[in-house]
């Protein structure tokens, strides 16, 4: 299992906060204009958490890795991604340090890596909606038909370096939120991550972006 740090997860304004529904596309050129209007209501909300579906292609082995759960970010340094397939795998984000800790790998073995050196791509709104027009080519796909209502499909070829080489992100119509992503990494891997049963601006508890590295555990510095 790789790291949800080419990633995403968060922040947005929704239907329910009475926002207007995104541009109808009428060409490529409102593909930018989706993503900045997503990227005004991601930067308004205080948190989000939603089930998650991943599925993994390693295409140079022949692979594909499938896992789930629940994922919570609280703005602007505090996320968690609760793995219940595999049970038992996190990723936590405490504001300080990421932690990855995959016990269905090694149960011995914990990654930690400061958060000012690996930066906050596990956010949506960082990743792919702030000042998407300096950071992307954006193309209108098409437009899909969900149980949400009207998803809009935008694909973004990054114009600086990243750890991916172009990714497609499925953006609803009503809410501006993020509801799927597939991303094409630099290493012929690729990625898809699908949202359900999104909760918006939650309660959120302090203590579910801590994280305690188990008795006996050895924590490497990366």
């Amino acid at each position: 299992m790789t790291t949800i740090l080419s990633l995403v997860l968060l922040s947005g304004a929704l239907a329910a906060h009475g926002a207007p529904g995104l541009p109808d596309p009428s060409g490529q050129q409102d593909a930018l204009a989706i993503l900045e209007r997503a990227g005004e209501r991601y930067a308004a909300l205080h948190g989000l958490c939603a089930d998650f579906r991943q599925v993994i292609e390693v295409r140079l082995l022949g692979e594909t890795k499938r896992s789930g759960g629940r994922m919570c970010q609280q703005p602007p340094d505090r996320f968690l991604m609760d793995f219940s397939d595999p049970e038992g795998d996190l990723v936590v984000a405490d504001g300080e340090s990421l932690w990855i800790y995959y016990p269905s790998t090694d149960a011995k073995q914990v990654f930690r890596s400061a958060l000012d050196a690996v930066g906050r791509r596990f956010d949506f709104y960082q990743e792919f909606l702030a000042d998407p027009g300096e950071k992307y080519e954006p193309t209108y796909v098409s437009r899909e038909s969900a149980s949400s209502g009207t998803l809009h499909v935008i694909g973004i070829v990054p114009t600086r370096s990243t750890s991916y080489e172009r990714a497609q992100l499925w953006i609803d119509d009503a809410s501006g939120l993020i509801h799927r992503v597939r991303i094409e990494e630099e290493n012929g891997s690729v990625r898809h991550l699908e949202l359900t049963n999104l909760d918006v601006d939650p309660a959120l508890d302090p203590g579910l972006f801590t994280f305690t590295p188990p008795p006996g555990a050895s924590v490497l510095e990366r």
